[in-house]
């Protein structure tokens, strides 16, 4: 994550890892940025998890918040291949769910839009059997030929049906609700 914020040229960037919900070291409104991928689905209250999120940012800051979209493919296969990994998630993240949840928290210039191709890493593929380990196989490659070929065309791939993520942005105009 430090490489990461080098390369992109930010010179003064903190990476925090603590509890959002409680006894982290981030003072409120002192940031300009919040990045959060692959946790809100795992908490009831969705209004909650986001206002923790925000409680830090500035006035004028951005939060950019990630969640796996299991409405499309990577769900369909999911349920049919190992439905047990939805035992320790509180909420399948909607598009619909995720903008209402952030426009109720007064955030402005909200939008929220599918991320990326199908990813078959974001399954859990369950017991292996011989034919799952060959399914696996066939999914893998056809997954990997799919995103090089439409890579190559130009095109922009994400879709509710296939990308693998919702990625939520809205700006803090003025103190959460």
């Amino acid at each position: 994550a430090r490489r990461s914020l080098f390369n992109f040229g930010v010179a003064k960037g903190y990476i925090i890892n603590g509890d959002v919900m409680e006894g982290h070291p981030i003072k409120e409104e002192s940031c300009d940025l919040v990045y959060s991928l692959g946790l809100i689905e795992h908490f009831d209250d969705l209004v909650s998890i986001l206002r923790a999120h925000t409680r830090c940012l500035k006035v004028g800051g951005i939060l950019v918040i990630g969640a796996p979209n299991f409405v499309g493919l990577t769900g369909s296969l999911q349920r049919r291949l190992d439905p047990s990994v939805f035992d320790g998630w509180a909420t399948v993240v909607r598009r619909e769910q995720l903008i209402e949840a952030l426009v109720n928290l007064g955030l402005t210039d909200v939008s929220v839009i599918p991320f990326g191709f199908f990813n078959p890493d974001m399954i859990s593929w369950g017991q292996m059997t011989p034919a799952r380990r060959i399914f696996k196989k066939i999914v893998f490659a056809t997954a990997f030929l799919a995103s090089s070929l439409l890579e190559r065309t130009g095109l922009n791939v994400s879709s509710p049906k296939i990308s693998s993520y919702w990625i939520g942005i809205g700006v803090k105009s003025s103190a959460v609700r």
